[in-house]
Formats: C-alpha cells, structure tokens, sequence
C-alpha cells in the first residue's frame, strides 16, 4: 500500500511539473511585448519633446542645438512640420541646398485623410516656401576646353553629364576645378548665376640660363674707357713737360712778352735779346715743339674728362648690376692709388 500510493504520487507530481512548465513555455513564447500602438505613442512623445527643446532654442538662437533637437525628432517621426521647421532653419544657416530638399520632401508629403490640420498647414507653407527660395540658390556654369573628366566643386566630383546645366551651390566661397586647367575660386552671391570659364593651362616653358647683364657690361666698356682716357692724358701731360724742356733753351733768347712760336713761323719779328736769330733747323724744331705741345694739351682737355666720367659711370653701373642680379662668384673691385710713384685706378675682379 505504500508502494502504491508512492507511484501515484510520483505520478501526479510528473503530470503537474509538466502542466507548469508548459504553461510558462507558452507564456513565454506568445508575450511580444508592449503594443504596436504604445510604442508609436512613446516615439511621438519623445520626438514632441525634441521639437519642443527646438523651439527653445530657436528662441535664444542657439542654432546649433536647435538643429540638432529637430534631426533627433524627424529620425524618431518624419513629419512636415518637423521638416518645415529643418528647412527654416538651414536658411537662417546659409545652407540653402539642404533647406531646399527639406522643405521639398515636407511639400511632397502625402497626408492620410485623417492627418492632423498642422500637417496639412505644414505642406502647405512648405509649398509656398519652396518657391521662395528656389530664386535664391545660385548656380554656377562652368566651360572648359575638356570637361570629359568632369570637374570638382569643393573637392566633391562632378560628373560630365551633370555639368551640361547649371549647378546649383551654397552662397560663399567655392574651389572649381578642372584636371585640365587648374583651380579657380569664385564666391557666388544670392541668386547668382556665376559662369567659371576655364582656359588651357599654358605649358610650362623650360628654364632659361642667366642671361646678359647689360648693366655689368655697361660698366666693365665704361671703366675701359675711362681706364684708357685716363692713360692718354697722363701720356699727354708727359708730353707737354717734355716739351717744355725743349722749349726752354730757345724761349730764353727773348723777353717773356715774345711768342716764340709766332717767331717760328714768321708771324713776329725775330728780335732776340742774346745770341743770334733762329736758324732755319731752329724754327722747324720750334715749330714741331709747339705744334706738339698744343696737341698734348688738347688731349690733356679731352682725356682726363672723359677719364672721370667713365670711371664715374662704369662704378655706378656695376654696382646697379650687383643689385639686379643674385649674388654671383663674380667680384669686382676698383681701388684708388697714390703714392710718390705712380698715380691712378686699380681696377681688379674675378668672374
């Protein structure tokens, strides 16, 4: 009898574990949590709660946080009027292309009979809206000698279909560029229609070698001269000392008041004061001594003028030239020398 009712027992705790375990499997297995209806009430309170915090912000012109506020909101629930409220905003941002796709996407919205009357305001006002700014967003047409590889707008590719019409941007500051041509940057304002035209990029010419310093060589020609005149006048001033003392010893037959030279040539009386009248050899050196002696002179005149101005402009030429050009191994010097010896330029250089 113990045995028995040990079975029975036995028995009846299987048959209950079972019901239980059953029980909880299946209660398990069939809770899908809260309604789909709960869920769509929670996401519209929290995206009511995002465009509230928006317009908040708004208020105090935090733009930003009032940006981000609605973005949260129209992932949670894409309605028009948080769309409308998105592209108002990215217009007080300067960032018309987006308000436009905003305030497009809030116009085309199609609105279930049942729809709220703020939706259907929202659409509305997106329509109007649109068509007000659409005049606004400037574009730019851009030319080309090869747009076959399409062109880059702030670094974002344009394809070479797409450039066959205007391209509409943001109002600012953008980089156009062709592979062809270069880069160009042009600044669109409201409303503007901007054409880039692009020219091919001229080929890069080959280095050229230094070429003639006409200044340096200027001054070397002028310092020649001024080199050699000063030589012909010192050569002339010999000449007339040299002279002088073959003059002398003639010159001294006569008073001072005599021209000698006069006397030479018959033009004066030949009345000397000791020794006799020239000789005829004595008038022809006479003759020679002072047509030589006027000579040098007149080169004494010319020469040492034309010595100093040389001199003067090659110096200066050559320092003009220095200034022209880079710094070279080439060095020129001119040094004045006096002494009891030997006067004049020293003129020294390597090139």
């Amino acid at each position: 009898m113990a045995l028995r009712v040990g079975r029975v027992g036995l028995f009846v705790a299987l048959i209950g574990f079972g019901v239980v375990t059953g029980f909880g499997v299946g209660s398990a297995s069939s809770y899908a949590g809260p309604p789909k209806e709960e869920n769509e009430d929670v996401k519209k309170n929290v995206a009511r709660n995002y465009v509230h915090e928006g317009d908040e912000a708004l208020e105090k012109n935090e733009l930003t946080r009032a940006l981000d506020r609605f973005e949260r909101a129209e992932r949670l629930i894409p309605a028009p009027t948080v769309q409308l409220r998105l592209g108002r905003l990215y217009i007080r941002l300067g960032n018309l292309l987006a308000a436009r796709e905003k305030l497009n996407t809030a116009a085309k919205t199609d609105l279930a009979p049942d729809a709220s009357p703020a939706f259907y305001k929202a659409v509305i006002e997106a329509q109007r809206e649109l068509a007000a700014l659409e005049p606004r967003i400037p574009t730019l047409e851009i030319s080309g000698p090869d747009l076959s590889k399409g062109a880059m707008i702030d670094k974002k590719m344009i394809e070479p279909e797409v450039l066959a019409k205007p391209i509409a941007v943001n109002p600012g500051a953008h980089t156009v560029e062709l592979s062809c041509c270069g880069a160009q940057e042009v600044t669109p304002k409201e409303g503007e229609h901007l054409k880039v035209v692009f020219g091919a990029m001229p080929k890069p010419e080959p280095p050229k070698g230094p070429g003639l310093n006409l200044k340096f060589i200027g001054g070397l020609v002028s310092l020649g001269i001024g080199g050699v005149s000063l030589g012909v006048g010192v050569y002339s001033s010999l000449q007339v000392i040299a002279y002088r003392d073959r003059y002398a010893p003639y010159q001294a037959r006569y008073t001072a008041d005599q021209n000698l030279c006069n006397i030479a040539d018959g033009v004066a009386p030949d009345k000397p004061v000791v020794g006799g009248v020239l000789t005829t050899n004595e008038k022809t050196d006479v003759q020679g001594i002072c047509s030589g002696s006027d000579t040098a002179r007149l080169m004494q005149i010319v020469a040492y003028p034309v010595a100093a101005i040389g001199v003067g402009v090659g110096v200066t030429l050559l320092v003009l030239s220095r200034r022209d050009s880079k710094p070279t191994a080439s060095s020129l010097e001119v040094l004045p020398i006096l002494g009891a010896s030997q006067n004049g330029l020293l003129v020294r250089g390597t090139f």
